[in-house]
């Protein structure tokens, strides 16, 4: 059982580490690559002019989407960073009463139990988060217990209702809830 725990333990850290560098990969200081004209300035635009505004309005736009795509990203990224630390809280919080020796057995069987629920909570999870990438093609997703409530954030620019309810089911079937208790949000 020590050997297991061990084992979340580890995974647990190493998917905060691999989040925590997709955070600071994305979110990395890209200076701009503006450029200003200084000299030759005249009243009318030449062609050259003409054609290197409509070259930059297409970057402007190239870079709006980039931006956007990237907002996403780091959206999800924080999303998975709030997921692994509030599963390293409960874990570690559940392994101190389970491991301590000085309460109840009753208290600390509680523990170990909870502690067993939650180990399997974030196996299904992580199942869930893997067929989101492969199965329904959305890399950057991500699904979260706040209250009683699932939600589901999901980096897309347009979801479909029918894969809303597909995405829906699955966390239905996987995790015993209800649909009522499930969102799927757009993440952007």
């Amino acid at each position: 059982m020590n050997n297991k725990r061990q084992t979340v333990w580890l995974v647990s850290m190493l998917c905060l580490m691999v989040v925590l560098s997709a955070y600071y990969l994305f979110t990395e200081d890209t200076g701009g690559s503006e450029q200003v004209a200084t000299e030759g300035t005249s009243a009318e635009p030449s062609p050259a002019a003409e054609t290197d505004a409509g070259q930059g309005g297409a970057q402007a736009a190239e870079a709006a989407q980039s931006k956007a795509l990237q907002s996403g990203q780091e959206k999800i990224a924080r999303l998975e960073l709030q997921q692994m630390t509030d599963l390293g809280r409960k874990m570690d919080e559940f392994t101190k009463i389970a491991a301590d020796s000085r309460r109840p057995k009753e208290e600390t069987a509680k523990a170990a139990e909870q502690l067993q629920r939650l180990e399997e909570e974030y196996e299904k999870i992580t199942h869930i988060q893997e067929k989101l990438e492969s199965e329904y093609k959305f890399p950057n997703a991500v699904l979260l217990k706040e209250n009683d409530r699932w939600n589901v954030y999901v980096d897309t620019d347009k979801l479909e209702k029918s894969e809303a309810a597909s995405i829906a089911t699955l966390v239905m079937q996987e995790l015993g809830v209800r649909a009522d208790q499930i969102s799927i949000r757009i993440v952007r």
